[in-house]
């Protein structure tokens, strides 16, 4: 027997629906879970596709070399319907599904089971993107289309296998997608409001509860619901009465938002943080705003400590000798006279250095750090927040915020100073956050002496006036 005897092959026909178009077998679309999108508000983009079963299990062949699950390619470029929209990625992708090509990439549709279409039943896959309206606008996204190779003769060969004798490309084209961004009603807006669109929930705790007044106390806010965590501004404790703002953390992940702000009691006075209230808009009936409010929590807060610093112990019981009982009345009158003169001292340098520091905002600055850092047990991170807020021109609880790299940048500080003065003090709040109130002790001096560097670079450097603030230009002559 020859070796070309074993070539046998034979050919398989079609069914009988073989003779009708191969485009009209399959579909490719694109649908949104709302057409009228408020401003914020999330939508999922569903890119679905599918086959009629004989097509699917009987002529579909490789398209390209690489063997997919699904051999066939989708051309769709949601990104291209303009800036209305801005797009986010939840994580990984959900598992299982069917790879194919997603235009030069390969990406995962799940199955969907049947549909049916004209009274025809197709199988059916589905990708998802999610994406929230950035800004009210009517806009167009691009049609998808699919491309698959088809064959109604396939040849069953012993040696090549599978071989499509009458193999064609096919190209179905989808419709676009129209869609109409709605702005939010100014009616009945709260001043809570931040942007969020969608349910939400909030709740509020606090660590620790019990501190002296100028600790911190960690407010950790959680707001979890429908819709992108970020897609809305924190709420603004700026101005929380009875409490200084140090800095926020703000984090998030597909659903929850975590903000975490560093407060510090003004005196003992203060009993409790506040209900803090957060607002969103529900685009479902009945359409409008919707406030939630945490529960207050109670707060033990103590007075702070004299200058003076804590009393002494009392003496241990001892049989004391006449000589040492002459000797402490002159012992203690020596101490009160030392610290007075080491007080004095203090108010000197600080009324030297702000008297050197003139009308000089930039000196002024630097000298009231200086002088901070005299102080007993000085807070040597505050008095750098207060120092960056004298010359940026802000509030101190507007200093720690994600831009501020960016926004000493744009008063003329070079980049790698602007992010290295960024990074610490992120750094030095997540120390905190992690630490307890105790963490804002560890090495005080060598704190001190890290944030004195960085504010004798920055006293060197002349910054610019905000935009906003920029000299208007000349009248014309």
């Amino acid at each position: 027997m020859s070796r070309r005897a074993l070539a046998l092959s034979w050919v398989v026909l079609a069914p009988a629906a073989a003779s009708q178009e191969p485009a009209s077998r399959a579909f490719v679309e694109v649908t949104a879970s709302t057409s009228e999108p408020f401003v914020g508000e999330a939508l999922e983009l569903r890119l679905r596709f599918g086959f009629e079963s004989d097509v699917l299990a009987n002529h579909l062949v490789p398209l390209f070399a690489r063997e997919l699950e699904l051999p066939v390619q989708v051309e769709w470029e949601p990104e291209r319907g303009g800036d209305a929209l801005t797009w986010r990625d939840d994580g990984a992708a959900p598992a299982g599904g069917r790879r194919f090509a997603l235009g030069d990439s390969v990406a995962r549709a799940q199955p969907v089971g049947a549909s049916v279409r004209d009274g025809r039943t197709f199988e059916t896959f589905e990708l998802v993107r999610r994406a929230t309206a950035a800004r009210a606008a009517a806009l167009e996204l691009p049609a998808a289309s699919l491309r698959f190779a088809y064959a109604a003769r396939i040849e069953d060969d012993l040696i090549r296998g599978r071989v499509a004798v009458d193999r064609e490309v096919v190209r179905v084209l989808g419709a676009p997608l129209a869609l109409n961004v709605r702005p939010l009603p100014e009616a009945g807006r709260p001043v809570e409001f931040t942007g969020a669109v969608g349910r939400r929930q909030v709740a509020a705790t606090a660590e620790p509860t019990a501190l002296t007044a100028g600790e911190s106390v960690r407010l950790t806010l959680t707001i979890e619901g429908e819709g992108d965590p970020a897609a809305f501004g924190a709420p603004d404790l700026a101005h929380l009465e009875g409490f200084v703002q140090r800095g926020v953390l703000d984090g998030h992940d597909a659903r929850v938002r975590r903000l975490v702000y560093d407060l510090a009691p003004v005196d003992e006075r203060v009993a409790a943080i506040p209900s803090i209230g957060f607002a969103w808009f529900s685009s479902d009936a009945p359409v409008g705003y919707v406030v939630e409010r945490t529960a207050p929590i109670a707060l033990s807060v103590a007075p702070r400590p004299s200058r003076g610093g804590a009393a002494p112990p009392p003496p241990t019981p001892a049989k004391r000798t006449r000589s040492s009982s002459r000797f402490l009345p002159f012992f203690a009158a020596f101490v009160a006279i030392a610290a007075a003169l080491i007080a004095a001292r203090r108010q000197s340098a600080r009324r030297a250095a702000e008297a050197r520091a003139g009308s000089d905002p930039r000196a002024t600055a630097a000298a009231r750090f200086r002088a901070r850092l005299l102080e007993p047990d000085a807070d040597a991170g505050a008095a750098f927040v207060d120092y960056l807020a004298a010359r940026v021109g802000v509030a101190p609880a507007a200093v720690v915020t994600p831009d501020l790299a960016a926004r000493l940048e744009r008063r003329g500080v070079p980049r790698e100073l602007a992010a290295e003065v960024a990074a610490r003090l992120a750094a030095r709040i997540a120390a905190r956050y992690a630490g307890g109130a105790s963490a804002a002790r560890v090495d005080r001096s060598g704190d001190a002496a890290e944030l004195a560097r960085y504010v004798e670079r920055l006293d060197s450097l002349d910054f610019g006036p905000p935009p906003a603030a920029a000299a208007p230009p000349p009248p014309p002559r």
